[in-house]
């Protein structure tokens, strides 16, 4: 995001912005601007402890939320404070991402030197070649679409964070803003909460909730958590829910219909439909799993 500065979390310091000194290069799109010889930080975005709370509400509220071990990929990333804070602290695997800003990138791959070779200088707009898709467990934008693209754009970015997230896992995009919202500050295009959830479910996406940023300093400022749709295969979480549910002791066949039957049709989304289409749903799933076919019934798809 623009304008961070170091902050602290015990006795780590993340450095997450800096200061443009080489006027003739061009802006990245983490809140860098490039520089050849040194960075320097800018005035501090907020206080330290209150960026990583903000950081970890919005995270805590993925669905399927980040369990230890899984991986992370984000775009925009910039010197990967966000990152080092999931690692650190949410204890988080593998991480990598990508960001314009080549000096950015530098302080990332020296600050997560054993995933250095995950992190590239690239516009978050294009494909990731070396990343092959569903690489990550979950992918997640710290506030880098909205504060440096329009909305094509974004879509653009957004459909490469879809490629590269594994079916079944969870997004993070954050800092968008309505037209009459406030603080509009660095924000490129504003975007009605209205047009993402038949945008985002063209994508594969599903279970998409709009929430507001958790920080006073934010105002109006909202982001977006969702699910990439997928076959039914189980990540960790999920596995976790089916267990607890009662199936412990399944093949991984029988695992995967159990899911079918008690998972598909999620218990909030039945009870807020009516009788009709209740039973209608019902009975596609009875039929859907006499078939054997794969496939997820929730309230992204309803849409």
């Amino acid at each position: 995001m623009a304008g961070h500065a170091p902050f602290e979390i015990g006795s780590e310091t993340f450095l997450t912005a800096a200061e443009d000194i080489s006027p003739d290069l061009t802006r990245g799109s983490s809140g860098w601007r490039s520089s050849t010889t040194r960075l320097t930080p800018r005035a501090a975005y907020m206080p330290a402890r209150e960026y990583a709370d903000m950081v970890h509400t919005m995270v805590s509220n993925m669905d399927p939320p980040l369990q230890p071990g899984e991986s992370v990929y984000e775009l925009a990333c910039g010197t990967g404070a966000a990152l080092s804070f999931l690692r650190d602290y949410l204890h988080a695997g593998v991480v990598g991402g990508v960001d314009a800003s080549q000096n950015a990138i530098a302080y990332a791959r020296s600050s997560l030197p054993e995933h250095a070779s995950r992190f590239a200088v690239q516009n978050m707009t294009a494909p990731n070649s070396a990343v092959a898709a569903g690489a990550f467990d979950h992918t997640i934008a710290i506030g880098g679409l909205a504060m440096y693209l329009g909305r094509r754009d974004m879509m653009r970015a957004i459909t490469e964070a879809v490629r590269v997230t594994k079916p079944g896992g969870s997004l993070l995009l954050s800092h968008f803003i309505e037209e009459l919202g406030a603080p509009r500050g660095q924000i490129v295009e504003p975007v009605p909460k209205d047009f993402w959830p038949s945008a985002l479910a063209t994508l594969g996406l599903e279970r998409i909730r709009i929430r507001p940023v958790p920080h006073h300093s934010q105002g109006d400022r909202y982001y977006i958590t969702a699910v990439k749709r997928g076959p039914a295969g189980l990540n960790a979480h999920r596995r976790k829910r089916l267990m607890e549910a009662g199936g412990d002791g399944l093949s991984g066949q029988d695992l995967s219909l159990q899911h079918a039957r008690h998972i598909a049709v999620d218990e909030h989304v039945v009870a807020g439909m009516d009788t009709c289409i209740r039973d209608l749903a019902l009975k596609l799933r009875s039929a859907l799993e006499d078939a054997k076919i794969w496939y997820t019934l929730d309230a992204g798809s309803l849409v």
